[in-house]
């Protein structure tokens, strides 16, 4: 007896899980990127301009040296307020808190060589040198420094201008050193010999009393330029407290 012949319809063909699937797995529309989308800024890898340098050491300024700042906020705070005055002046580029945070402790130790040297270099007073006579030593005694590995020059003359006249950069002009009168027909060499003499061991005195003066009241900037500063005296000085 002939067995009955049934026609396969695609009905009964059972595809397989793996077809199945993927027939089922749709394609994701591609998303358009409108003119008006802002995308982020990966602000790390952008090289600064000089001129948000700058503004950067203009906001630090701005906000240590404000009488309103209280000097007891915590360092987020601190650098909040920086980033606000600094995202607020236009720079070139915006960026946050971390990111001016990171920059400015990048090149903060080279900023207070120079300007060490700067303040080295005009204690040795030098009859008719004019102040970029003492820059240009200065500069290069920040290239030969030991500190300096590479020899490379210092790249942040536009900051230092900014800050030299303020602050401890400023207050260390009169500590660090002193600009003594130029000489006179009738001053005598003893005389002046003296006077040096005097004149040192004033700043010797002045540098001491920063070691011990009440910290309390500074904010988280202002301790750690200060604790800094301690530091040199006392390499200065071979003191251990």
């Amino acid at each position: 007896m002939q067995q009955p012949q049934f026609q396969q319809t695609q009905k009964d063909v059972v595809e397989s899980p793996s077809k199945v699937k993927a027939t089922n797995k749709k394609k994701k529309p591609s998303k358009k990127v409108s003119e008006n989308d802002e995308q982020p800024i990966k602000t790390s890898r952008q090289k600064w301009p000089k001129s948000d340098e700058v503004l950067l050491a203009q906001a630090m300024l701005h906000i240590s040296e404000n009488p309103i700042t209280d000097n007891n906020q915590n360092g987020d705070a601190y650098w909040g307020k920086i980033e606000k005055y600094y995202n607020g002046s236009q720079p070139a580029i915006p960026r946050d808190a971390h990111n001016l945070r990171s920059h400015w402790h990048m090149f903060k130790s080279k900023l207070n060589r120079f300007n060490e040297l700067c303040l080295q270099v005009k204690s040795r007073y030098r009859s008719g040198w004019s102040d970029e006579q003492y820059l240009n030593e200065a500069r290069q005694l920040y290239v030969d420094d030991p500190t300096n590995k590479t020899s490379a020059d210092f790249t942040y003359e536009h900051v230092w201008d900014v800050v030299k006249d303020h602050g401890k950069y400023n207050s260390a002009t009169h500590v660090h050193g002193f600009q003594p009168p130029k000489r006179t027909k009738t001053s005598s060499s003893g005389g002046i010999d003296k006077f040096y003499e005097l004149e040192k061991k004033k700043v010797e005195v002045k540098e001491k009393k920063l070691l011990y003066i009440d910290t309390s009241r500074m904010n988280p900037y202002q301790l750690a330029e200060h604790d800094a500063m301690c530091k040199q005296i006392r390499e200065k000085y071979n003191r251990d407290n």
